[in-house]
C-alpha cells in the first residue's frame, strides 16, 4: 500500500518517538478524530507488514514502535522516500537539498505544508540544516517577512550537494540525477582523457569525480558559476597538467555533450583533478616538491620524533613518499576535499602504530591549514609510516653500558674489547672508568654498569659485578639482562593510582577536565596540562575508534611517562566515534625509549572486544591482564 500525504503527515508526527493523543494529533492534522482513527487504522496495518507498529497506551495515546529494526528500515529506505521524505534525516537533507537549489527566500510554513509536518518540527529540522550547513563553511540567512535562504560560495554549495546526493537517506536523488547529464558519458568523458595524458586518479573516486562534473554542469546552467575568486587559495596548488588535463577533459565533454564550459569551471576542475590524482612511487613521476611540502614533512617527522621519540629523518624512502603524497593531500585540505578511503577498518586493525604516528604528524597539517584531518586521509598517512616503522621494530634494541675496571688503562681496554666482541649485537656504545672517577660520570647516559670491583653507589641503574675473564655463567648473566631490557614490559606505565572508574561528564571537554582533576589528586603535573590536553583535542582526532579515545597534551609536559585509564559511567560522543574508555598518555619531558610502548599499546588499546570486556568489568587486574596477554602474544609471534 502506497503512502498518501496524510499518512506521511501521520508518520512525521509520530517520528519522534513521544505517545501523542488522538487530540492533539487532530488538531496538529486539521481533521476530525474519526477521520484519524481512519487513518491511524490504515498505518497500523501498513507497519505491521514493515516491522513496526503503533503501540496504544491508557491516558497517554499512541507513539510508533518499531519491533524490526532492519525490516523497518528497509521500509523507510523503499516505500517512502521516493514519494515524501518521512523520518527526520531524509528531511534534514532534503531541506538543506531545497534551501540549496533555491534562489529567493522560503517560508518556514511554506516548507512546513510540503512536507506535511508542523511548523515546529521543521524548526527543529532546521538546526540540524544549520549545523550542516557550518560544516561546509555555508549559513541560512534569514529576512523578516521573507523568509531564508542559503548563503555562501558557490565551491562550498557544490561539495555539501555532493555530500547530499551520496548520503544513502537523501530521497530527491533519483528527481535530482533525472536534471544531470548522464554520469556514463562524463566518467567516459574522463577516463580516455586521463588515459591520454598519463594521468591517474583514484578509482575509489571516479564516482565522486564524475557528480562534482554532474553537478558542476547543472548549477553553471542554472546560473551558478564558480568565480575565480573562489579558486585561488594559494600559490603552486595546481600543476601544469592539472590544467591541462582539465582542459582536455572539457573540451572532450563540450563535444559529446554540446555544453560550454568558462574559464572558471576548468579551473574548478582542475581543482578536484588535482586533490584526486594519484602519485605513483616512481622516480620518472615528474613531480616538483616546492619548499612549503618539504617544510611540512620535516615539521612531521620532528612532531613524531619528539612525541614518540621515533626518529624518521634518516628514512629517504619515507621522505619521498611524504612529499610525494602531501601534493595532493594539500589540495584536498585547502578546498575541505574528501578522499574515501575504502581500506581504513583494515588499515587501523592491522598497523595501529603506524595510524597513531600518522595522526600525530597530522597535527602539524591540521595547524598549518586550520582544519581538522579526517581519519581517511590519517589512514593513508599511516600506509606512508608502516614499512618505515616495521624496519625499525625488527632493529635490535641496543644499551648503553659503563665498565667500572680497577686495573689500568691497558687491561681496561682489553676488558673494553671482550665485552664488545661478546655482546655487541646488544650494544649502543661502550665506555670505562676506573673506581676512583665513577663519582665524576654523568650515569644517566647508561642503561647497565658492569663492574668488576664492588661499587657502592645510589643509583637507579642495574650494577652488575661480573668477572675479568668472565665465564659461561658469567655470559648467560649479561645476555639475560640485556635482552630483558629489549622487551621491558610496558606494565610500569599503567598505574594503579591513575584508574578510574565512573568517571562523568556530558562531552569530551568536561570528562578530560574530569581526568585531569583525577590525575592531579595523584600525580604532579603542570598547572597547564590540562589547557594543553584540551589544545591538542581542537587539532587532531583521538577517538581513532569506537569505544576509545587516546588523548594527550599537546607536547611531552611531565617527567615521567604514564597514562591515566579512564572508564566513563556512560559513553560520550567524541569526535566521529562513541567513548567509554579514555587512555590519557603523558610522554616524558626526558629523552626515553617508549619503542615497545607504542608498539603493544595501539594493539590492544583499539582492539574492540578487549576494550568491550575492560569497559564491562572495570578493573586494574583486568587492564593489567590485557597487556600481558598481548606481550606474551606478540613475543611468541617474533619468536
Amino acid at each position: 500500500m502506497t503512502f498518501d500525504y496524510q499518512l506521511v503527515k501521520l508518520m512525521n508526527l509520530l517520528d519522534d518517538g513521544k505517545y501523542h493523543t488522538l487530540n492533539q494529533l487532530a488538531g496538529e492534522m486539521r481533521i476530525s478524530e474519526k477521520t484519524l482513527r481512519k487513518l491511524t487504522k490504515e498505518l497500523d496495518e501498513i507497519l505491521k507488514e514493515n516491522g513496526a507498529l503503533l503501540n496504544k497506551k491508557y491516558g497517554q495515546g499512541i507513539c510508533l514502535k518499531i519491533e524490526n529494526d532492519e525490516a523497518f528500515e528497509g521500509f523507510i529506505q523503499t516505500d517512502s522516500k521516493d514519494t515524501f521524505p518521512v523520518i527526520s534525516q531524509q528531511r534534514i537533507n532534503s531541506l538543506a537539498y531545497d534551501l540549496l537549489d533555491t534562489d529567493g527566500y522560503v517560508k518556514i510554513d511554506d516548507l512546513a505544508d510540503r512536507y506535511f509536518v508542523s511548523r515546529k518540527t521543521i524548526s527543529s529540522d532546521l538546526k540540524n540544516v544549520e549545523g550542516l550547513f557550518r560544516r561546509y563553511n555555508l549559513e541560512i540567512e534569514r529576512r523578516p517577512h521573507y523568509g531564508m535562504k542559503s548563503a555562501g560560495r558557490e565551491f562550498d554549495i557544490r561539495l555539501l550537494l555532493s555530500h547530499l546526493i551520496q548520503s544513502e537517506d537523501s530521497g530527491f536523488q533519483s528527481k535530482l540525477r533525472q536534471r544531470f547529464v548522464s554520469s556514463e558519458i562524463v566518467r567516459d568523458c574522463i577516463e580516455q582523457t586521463v588515459l591520454k595524458c598519463g594521468y591517474t586518479l583514484y578509482e575509489s573516486e571516479m564516482s565522486t569525480t564524475v557528480l562534482q562534473i554532474q553537478i558542476m554542469i547543472d548549477r553553471a546552467e542554472h546560473g551558478h558559476p564558480t568565480a575565480l575568486s573562489e579558486l585561488d587559495r594559494g600559490p603552486y596548488l595546481l600543476e601544469e597538467e592539472d590544467i591541462r588535463v582539465a582542459e582536455q577533459t572539457a573540451i572532450k565533454i563540450q563535444e559529446v555533450l554540446n555544453t560550454e564550459i568558462s574559464r572558471s569551471e576548468i579551473k574548478y576542475l582542475a581543482v578536484h583533478m588535482s586533490g584526486k590524482k594519484k602519485i605513483m612511487g616512481s622516480a620518472q613521476s615528474g613531480v616538483m616538491i616546492d619548499m612549503e611540502i618539504n617544510k611540512l614533512v620535516n615539521q612531521m617527522l620532528e612532531s613524531v620524533e619528539r612525541n614518540f621519540q621515533l626518529d624518521l629523518h634518516s628514512d629517504f624512502d619515507l621522505q619521498t613518499n611524504l612529499r610525494q603524497h602531501l601534493v595532493p593531500l594539500r589540495v584536498r585540505l585547502l578546498y575541505h576535499l574528501h578522499l574515501r578511503n575504502p581500506m581504513l577498518r583494515e588499515i587501523k586493525e592491522n598497523y595501529s602504530f603506524p595510524y597513531a604516528v600518522a595522526a600525530q604528524a597530522s597535527t602539524v597539517l591540521s595547524e598549518y591549514f586550520s582544519v581538522v584531518v579526517e581519519e581517511d586521509e590519517i589512514g593513508y598517512l599511516a600506509l606512508c609510516f608502516a614499512l618505515s616503522i616495521e624496519r625499525q621494530k625488527y632493529t635490535r634494541r641496543k644499551s648503553s653500558i659503563l665498565l667500572v675496571c680497577a686495573s689500568g688503562v691497558g687491561t681496561s681496554k682489553l676488558f673494553e674489547y671482550r665485552f664488545k666482541e661478546t655482546f655487541g649485537d646488544y650494544l649502543a656504545s661502550v665506555e670505562t672508568t676506573d673506581l676512583n672517577q665513577l663519582h665524576h660520570v654523568d650515569l644517566s647516559r647508561f642503561d647497565f654498569i658492569f663492574t668488576t670491583v664492588p661499587v657502592d653507589l645510589d643509583t637507579v641503574i642495574p650494577i652488575c659485578q661480573i668477572q675479568y675473564f668472565f665465564d659461561e655463567r658469567n655470559i648467560r648473566t649479561v645476555r639475560q639482562l640485556l635482552e630483558e631490557n629489549e622487551s621491558e614490559s610496558i606494565r610500569k606505565y599503567f598505574r594503579p593510582d591513575l584508574f578510574f572508574t565512573e568517571v562523568e561528564g556530558e562531552n569530551r571537554t568536561e570528562v578530560l577536565k574530569n581526568i585531569c582533576g583525577l590525575i592531579a589528586r595523584n600525580y604532579d603535573i603542570p598547572d597547564a596540562f590540562e589547557k594543553s590536553v584540551l589544545e591538542r583535542e581542537e587539532i587532531m582526532q583521538t577517538d581513532l575508534c569506537d569505544g576509545v579515545a587516546i588523548p594527550h597534551p599537546y607536547q611531552p609536559m611531565t617527567e615521567t611517562t604514564f597514562v591515566a585509564t579512564a572508564i566513563l559511567k556512560k559513553p560520550v560522543q567524541w569526535q566521529t566515534h562513541e567513548v567509554q574508555i579514555v587512555f590519557l598518555l603523558s610522554i616524558s619531558k626526558s629523552k626515553e625509549d617508549l619503542a615497545s610502548f607504542y608498539h603493544t599499546a595501539p594493539t590492544f588499546m583499539m582492539d574492540r572486544q578487549l576494550m568491550k570486556g575492560l569497559a564491562q568489568e572495570k578493573s586494574y587486574r583486568r587492564l593489567i591482564q590485557i597487556i600481558e596477554d598481548t606481550e606474551n602474544l606478540e613475543n611468541n609471534t617474533e619468536k
